[in-house]
């Protein structure tokens, strides 16, 4: 069991090269990985607004498909390579409120 605990923590918890590796790869489950855990990060994130357990000035638009983020979320990873050091969360965080400022 612990094993099977530490196998999935090497998944789940990625700083922001392991994901840039991932999502640069051109092997498929490596790819899935990528994509996977952005629209995690996403949904939870949006989530966590709709319960009003955060604030923030993103806004996803209802119409932004999962490409879309994923596109989006690897584009900022490779033009900011060299600052995608800390957890891959607060990367892929980083790239909604560049790319998807709500401007109120």
């Amino acid at each position: 069991m612990i094993s099977l605990t530490m196998m999935l923590g090497s998944l789940v918890f990625l700083n922001g090269w392991e994901l840039n590796a991932k999502c640069r790869s051109r092997n498929a489950t490596e790819q899935g990985i990528c994509g996977g855990y952005i629209i995690g990060v996403s949904d939870t994130f949006n989530k966590l607004l709709s319960m009003k357990v955060i604030k923030s000035v993103i806004c996803l638009p209802t119409s932004a498909t999962q490409i879309q983020i994923i596109d989006a979320t690897v584009k900022y990873i490779r033009d900011n390579a060299d600052t995608v050091g800390s957890d891959a969360s607060v990367v892929v965080s980083a790239e909604l409120r560049c790319h998807f400022t709500k401007y109120t």
